[in-house]
């Protein structure tokens, strides 16, 4: 670098020095190291991650292998990222609930969960429970002390086939971990705690908005009730069997009282074994996981042709665990310790070689760790896919817009309890059906943009499905309560074809009902005393009430419940849109129609587009402020104008 930067600099910047800042930075970006599986190659100037939750899954498995000072990056994570910078797995992982989703998602696709969950006791995993229950506003009524809380006649009441562990009732994630990946992650080695964890940050992760949903609850508290029973009965057995294996435990508990969830937990060390990692022997290849919509290796001859998107596969196939007793307050070396409490911040050049001292001097790394690659060609990592490096080009970036007017109005899930559309279709998929409603007949011209694509993987669903197709049929239209903020002047009504409408003078309906017993009038002023304040209707020809004409590609592909709920709700959309802005909005040329670039991480959606592109409509509304992190759709979204 040219000269030096002064921390008391207030004049303007040598161009010299910031085109040498550019080029720097420039060539470490280019040379940038990746993770392998969760490992990054030691001795990199730089390292290149996806997203703050990539990064995190790196630093669990560090801190579960005892790598912690293998590389410079990790003492910089820890001291961001954890609890006062401690070096415990179970405070970096409660400390950003918010990611662990998406952190355990990755350590999936990785298949590197058990190194992390054999790090964790039951008591942690309770408490990462509560976390994510907490972060994520889940009102979660089965706690996972509750398998210790089966009545003890459980087993005697229920039937042989019902304790079979291969026969519980299916879990609420079996879509995103089915039984065999179960295997190929040893959760059924880690106990019932251990899936509850990994299968609720999976749901949460694919569908955050089903994972809130009444259905999900209830199937949450049947699985924990009938693995939990199921599990009592061979608690003894499998407490005796580890005992004869791997001897008396070393943990306070007894063995019996770690297992009240039934799965066998096997020795992965020998009695006295150092508190250090584990390598099995079997290097036998192993298919790479499918999660949700990601890739998967098919077993068989075929397996060496397969090819990984959207992420490369290492070729590694050894498998890495701790054994259960191994403290999880993993301890750093004195001097990285201390470099490590006195910066608060990036560390100066002195402090970094201090760190680069300890990692040469006072923790070498086995480097029969590394015998995992095959090759240096293996340390090109797993490289993320377009849409998280280059982006993804869309005409059609102002549809995310349509996530904060989504989120003012509580869609979906102010139409859960009456159509299931949290549980059904989720808030991506219902972003892309008023999308497509809204572009009317310029729908086909939109029809392949890459939006849908990006939309689709987002909602967990194939390139090419359409969402909404598990929605049940339904014909009760009615719009929630807290949309009309104000009771319109006129209210309408009208009947035909064994239907009746309800609509406001301001152009968007407000009830859409199967005809009654009773007279027309009645059920017209009975309907409209659901909500408070409203006039009394007055009769109207009924085909003048508001409903929207979907383009015939939507007509197509949806399901008449799927059609019926969109065409009733669109008007509202369109009413909305319109107040929200000074003058009447056109949903297409001031909104939808804005180029740019989609990068998507697990964590994150950030729109890119330029400063050009500023709908002065939208802005006046507020559509295009950021709406940071959302809940409901699993990641932060955020819009940038260069």
């Amino acid at each position: 670098m040219p000269r030096w930067l002064s921390a008391h600099q207030t004049s303007r910047l040598s161009p010299r020095w910031e085109h040498a800042v550019c080029e720097r930075l420039d060539q470490d970006y280019r040379n940038a190291a990746r993770p392998v599986r969760g490992r990054v190659p030691t001795g990199t100037a730089s390292v290149l991650l996806a997203d703050e939750s990539e990064l995190i899954a790196c630093l669990a498995l560090a801190l579960a292998r005892g790598e912690l000072a293998a590389h410079w990056c990790w003492p910089l994570a820890l001291n961001r990222y954890a609890a006062g910078g401690r070096a415990r797995l179970e405070g970096l992982l409660v400390a950003n609930a918010r990611l662990v989703p998406a952190v355990i998602a990755q350590l999936v696709l990785w298949e590197q969960c058990s190194p992390v969950l054999s790090c964790l006791q039951d008591d942690m995993l309770d408490d990462l429970v509560r976390a994510l229950s907490r972060e994520h506003a889940l009102d979660i009524d089965v706690a996972p002390e509750q398998a210790a809380e089966v009545p003890e006649d459980a087993g005697a009441a229920a039937s042989p086939a019902r304790l079979s562990r291969a026969d519980p009732s299916p879990s609420p994630w079996r879509k995103w971990l089915d039984p065999v990946q179960n295997d190929q992650l040893g959760l059924d080695q880690l106990g019932l705690k251990a899936e509850l964890f990994v299968g609720l940050a999976l749901m949460l992760h694919h569908q955050p908005a089903q994972a809130r949903s009444p259905l999900f609850r209830a199937q949450l508290r049947s699985w924990f009730r009938d693995r939990a029973a199921s599990a009592a009965p061979h608690a003894e057995d499998e407490a005796a069997a580890l005992e004869e294996v791997s001897g008396p435990s070393r943990s306070s508990r007894s063995v019996a009282g770690q297992l009240p969830e039934g799965a066998p937990r096997k020795a992965l060390a020998g009695s006295g074994s150092p508190a250090s990692e584990q390598v099995s022997a079997d290097t036998s290849a192993a298919p790479t996981v499918s999660v949700g919509r990601w890739t998967r290796t098919p077993a068989g001859p075929d397996r060496a042709e397969a090819k990984l998107e959207p992420a490369r596969a290492s070729r590694s196939t050894a498998r890495h665990r701790l054994t259960r007793d191994q403290s999880t307050a993993l301890e750093l070396p004195a001097s990285l310790a201390t470099a490590t409490e006195q910066s608060n911040g990036p560390l100066s050049d002195g402090v970094a070689a201090q760190v680069s001292n300890a990692v040469d001097s006072e923790s070498p790394v086995d480097s029969s760790s590394d015998s995992m690659l095959e090759s240096p060609d293996d340390w090109a990592g797993d490289w993320p896919d377009d849409r998280a490096v280059s982006g993804v080009a869309t005409r059609l970036g102002g549809a995310l817009y349509l996530i904060n007017l989504m989120r003012h109005l509580g869609l979906p899930e102010c139409f859960e309890p009456s159509w299931g559309l949290g549980r059904d279709l989720g808030p991506w998929g219902l972003l892309e059906l008023i999308t497509r409603a809204l572009l009317g007949e310029d729908h086909d011209a939109h029809a392949s943009d890459p939006l849908w694509r990006v939309l689709a993987e987002l909602d967990s669903r194939a390139p090419g499905d359409w969402p909404g197709e598990a929605v049940a049929a339904n014909d009760v239209y009615r719009i929630p309560d807290h949309w009309i903020d104000e009771p319109p002047e006129h209210l309408y009504w009208g009947t035909a074809d064994r239907c009746l409408r309800l609509w406001a003078d301001r152009g968007f309906l407000i009830a859409d009902i199967p005809r009654g017993a009773q007279p027309a009038i009645e059920q017209a002023i009975t309907e409209a005393r659901r909500y408070p304040e409203l006039p009394v209707p007055t009769s109207a020809p009924f085909d003048s009430a508001p409903a929207a004409r979907l383009h015939q590609a939507l007509h197509e592909v949806l399901g008449p419940a799927m059609a019926f709920w969109l065409r009733s709700v669109i008007p509202y959309i369109r009413w909305r849109l319109d107040q929200a802005a000074p003058a009447a909005l056109d949903p297409l040329g001031d909104l939808l129609l804005v180029s740019g670039r989609l990068y998507v991480t697990r964590a994150h959606v950030d729109l890119v587009t330029s400063l050009e592109c500023i709908s002065l409509p939208a802005r006046l509304a507020g559509l295009d402020r950021d709406p940071g992190w959302a809940g409901d759709w699993g990641r932060v979204v955020s819009f940038h104008f260069q």
